[in-house]
This record gives C-alpha cells, sequence and structure tokens, in this order.
C-alpha cells in the first residue's frame, strides 16, 4: 500500500503534554498541528478549551487525557475530568 502525505498526517496525533510548557508553546503547537493537518492535538486538559478555539474551522481535532500521567485517579474523579474535557471541546 502506498501512502500520501495527506494520509500519513491523518494518522498522527501531535501531543502537548510536556508539564513546563508555556501558554505560547500551546498555541504554537496548535498552529503546528493545523499547518501539517494532523489527526489531532493531544493537549492537558485545562488548556483544552483555548485548543478548540485555535483549532475551530480546521479539520484537526482536540484531544486529552483523563487521569494523566498515571491513572491513579479515582472514578469519580476521571469521571469529573471527562465531563469538564467534553464541556471544553
Amino acid at each position: 500500500m502506498t501512502y500520501t502525505y495527506a494520509d500519513v498526517a491523518k494518522m498522527l496525533d501531535h501531543s502537548l503534554l510536556n508539564p513546563t510548557m508555556t501558554t505560547a508553546d500551546f498555541e504554537a503547537g496548535c498552529r503546528l498541528a493545523v499547518a501539517y493537518d494532523c489527526a489531532s492535538v493531544c493537549i492537558q486538559p485545562y488548556y483544552l478549551k483555548r485548543c478548540t478555539e485555535l483549532l475551530a474551522g480546521s479539520t484537526v481535532v482536540p484531544s486529552t487525557v483523563i487521569g494523566f500521567p498515571h491513572g491513579g485517579h479515582t472514578t469519580a474523579i476521571k469521571v469529573a475530568e471527562a465531563k469538564q474535557a467534553l464541556a471544553d471541546g
């Protein structure tokens, strides 16, 4: 099978999960994902709403993590995080 650039790009999630990332880093990462037309941007939950705004009008979708990084949160906390993520886009 032969893959095009577009095929490969749409298989990639652009992860922006480094704990030391700044707002400028997040915004630059979102712009980069749009420029390369990745499948999604996986971002820390607290920045998901802004990420959704930055990706509006593109084919790149926002995504996030729940219970990151180790999943040691209680089920109730994970449910609350998931509900907030849905509300944020």
